[in-house]
């Protein structure tokens, strides 16, 4: 065989080798990113646990069909900075029978975007479980929480978490449960109750916990739209620092309506609370639209309620109201009243503040636009537009759907921010600001979110 011969020869392999290596290549997952079907050899795992397993800090799983997988996931503590998503235009289903369908510990900087989590019948699951060793920077997003019959989202011990986007529909317990020292960002978010609802079916629950919770839609929740808590007798002092901004509350207790309030504020002597509730929407409550309790003992707990609407409370007649002081002998009912500002709101009944009318509280009718249907932005004639204390929103620049806050609703030449989730736009055409329509997720190390910078 002559040498120009074998020459070509090589050269004719070496290129065939190396085209197909290349087609490989291309046909293959981006490096740091494992691929989970359950189509045969369309992704490199078919179970998602394997895929996790085999994952390293920093990688990315993604779920790259919308089949059902029937798996209880475990993400460790080695597993910092990874993600687990739906790839693009797909929405897996991931469905559990184990105590905890997703189980986070220990870890940093984990994302999980996309995924749809579901109980089975008859199961006694939570969604997602921070456990162990405090879970730090958890980001979830885009998911939705659906038929389980415990929590949606359990976070303890200190750890972090922004929660964006996401859908809880249809729990048996909580949408979101927060306690020991837990701090999370809520934002953009939907609760709605179902008919696995119970006693304990609550939008958000807070105990020695601290949130920022803005944006968000709570509809027909089986007791509180957002309720904090009490620790137990002997727990560790913890200090929290609650926001409520820009929700829209509406038919809490659905299944308790003996408990059914749209806000539950409470504080203890080992609990200490500082509660701010801007520029909410709260309306019929099957009993008050928020509550109040600051425990005997408890001298540092303080409230702030401002720009907030709150009628319509009282599906169990003369014991509901709008505004309401717990009637329990561990409240201290002088000292809740003393430590709690009332301004600037939109109120149909108070019994005990005695706060309409005064410090720029209205009552009245609020003009919603069309209640029967679930629409409650106002009218351009409610007494609610421009009615506002502009210095009580802080940073928070935009109303629950997006809209800039602070706006000349009524010609006067004077932007004054509106009572209320929703900010009156007069001329939509011709608004200041564009609708808000950042993408998803722009978590950087400041990620922007509606209004304001991540806190965490």
């Amino acid at each position: 065989m002559s040498r120009l011969m074998l020459l070509t020869i090589v050269f004719s392999f070496t290129a065939a080798f190396a085209w197909t290596l290349s087609f490989s290549n291309a046909m293959a997952a981006e490096p740091g990113t494992m691929t989970v079907s359950q189509t045969p050899g369309a992704g490199q795992f078919t179970s998602i646990q394997a895929a996790l397993d085999q994952a390293a800090a920093g990688d990315t799983v993604e779920i790259i069909d919308s089949r059902v997988y029937n798996e209880n996931l475990l993400i460790r503590q080695s597993k910092t900075g990874l993600t687990l998503q739906a790839r693009e235009g797909q929405k897996p289903t991931l469905r559990g029978t184990g105590p905890r369908i997703i189980e986070i510990s220990g870890t940093q900087g984990v994302t999980i975007q996309g995924l749809r989590v579901n109980g089975v019948p008859g199961g006694s699951s939570d969604g997602l479980a921070a456990t162990g060793a405090p879970v730090k920077s958890l980001k979830i997003g885009d998911c939705r929480f659906e038929e389980i019959s415990g929590t949606g989202i359990l976070l303890d011990n200190e750890d972090t978490a922004e929660i964006a986007s996401c859908t809880f529909e249809n729990l048996g317990g909580a949408g979101i449960h927060m306690m020991a020292g837990a701090e999370a960002i809520i934002e953009r978010n939907t609760f709605r109750g179902g008919p696995m609802n119970t006693q304990f079916s609550d939008g958000i629950h807070l105990e020695a916990s601290s949130a920022i919770i803005n944006a968000n839609n709570f509809t027909g929740l089986g007791r509180f739209g957002i309720g904090t808590f009490r620790q137990p007798e002997g727990a560790p002092l913890r200090q929290s620092t609650v926001t409520i901004v820009n929700n829209l509350i509406a038919e809490s207790g659905k299944t308790k309506p003996e408990s059914g309030d749209g806000i539950q504020i409470v504080s203890s002597v080992n609990s200490i609370n500082q509660f701010t509730i801007v520029n909410n929407t709260i309306v019929n409550s099957a009993r008050f639209g928020i509550g109040f309790g600051l425990q005997v003992g408890d001298t540092q707990s303080q409230a702030l309620l401002a720009n907030t609407l709150v009628i319509g409370s009282g599906s169990l007649g003369s014991a509901a109201s709008d505004l309401a002081i717990y009637p329990d002998s561990t409240v201290d009912q002088a000292q809740t009243m003393a430590r709690t500002a009332i301004r600037f709101c939109f109120i149909g009944s108070d019994r005990v503040f005695g706060s309409l009318d005064r410090n720029g509280n209205l009552t009245g009718d609020p003009q919603f636009v069309d209640p029967a249907s679930g629409n409650y932005r106002l009218e351009p004639k409610s007494p609610g537009i421009d009615a506002g204390d502009n210095a009580a929103i802080g940073d928070f620049e935009f109303d629950l759907v997006g809209e800039q806050r602070i706006l000349d609703g009524i010609h006067t030449g004077k932007p004054i921010v509106d009572i209320g989730a929703y900010e009156y736009n007069y001329d939509a055409k011709a608004r200041s600001h564009p609708r808000v329509t950042r993408p998803l997720y722009a978590w950087t190390k400041t990620p922007l979110w509606i209004g304001r910078k991540s806190r965490l």
